[in-house]
């Protein structure tokens, strides 16, 4: 998501403590974790609370949860391992202090770095995906609503081939899917 702002640092508290809980029993405590393996459906919830702490009457942009969960289960269907379609790498960064929008006016897209959790999704997510969870501090002298909040980030594997990919499709059927030439 880009351009979102927080809901209340009093209306997010108790998502925020539920969702503190659930990344804590997924991935640990540390600051920097490494990278875990989760369930799709884990990931889905992750996904649902994320998208309750971003109020929906603020910011620029919508942030289309439905979408993003119908990505991260395709993307895990596309899985050369069969055994492996329904889960995915997870990988949390906590105590970031990203700012809403930069000095240029733009709002600011990217709590990632390439070097470091980019880095680390190269050689990470070969075949699943990634879901990066960016812990930020939220704090008001930053754009924010001073409540903490995680910000995702979908990270595709290096095997994945390039696809279209439609968030206002109603329905998806596999057997809708027409296979590339060379399979």
């Amino acid at each position: 998501p880009v351009g979102f702002q927080t809901l209340s640092k009093t209306r997010c508290a108790p998502i925020l403590k539920k969702l503190d809980a659930v990344v804590d029993g997924l991935a640990g405590t540390a600051a920097d974790s490494k990278p875990v393996l989760i369930s799709v459906g884990d990931a889905e919830a992750l996904i649902d609370m994320i998208g309750s702490l971003f109020d929906p009457e603020e910011g620029e942009y919508e942030f289309n949860v439905e979408a993003v969960k119908a990505s991260i289960r395709y993307i895990c269907r596309q899985c050369p391992t069969e055994a492996r379609r329904e889960e995915l790498h997870l990988l949390v960064r906590r105590d970031r202090e990203s700012v809403r929008v930069r000095d240029s006016g733009r709002f600011f897209d990217a709590p990632d770095t390439s070097h470091i959790e980019g880095a680390i999704a190269v050689k990470t997510a070969t075949d699943l995906p990634m879901l990066m969870l960016f812990r930020q501090n939220g704090d008001e002298g930053k754009g924010w609503r001073g409540s903490p909040f995680y910000w995702p980030v979908v990270y595709m594997p290096q095997s994945m081939r390039t696809v279209v990919f439609a968030n206002d499709v109603n329905e998806f059927d596999e057997d809708d899917v027409i296979p590339a030439d060379d399979e």
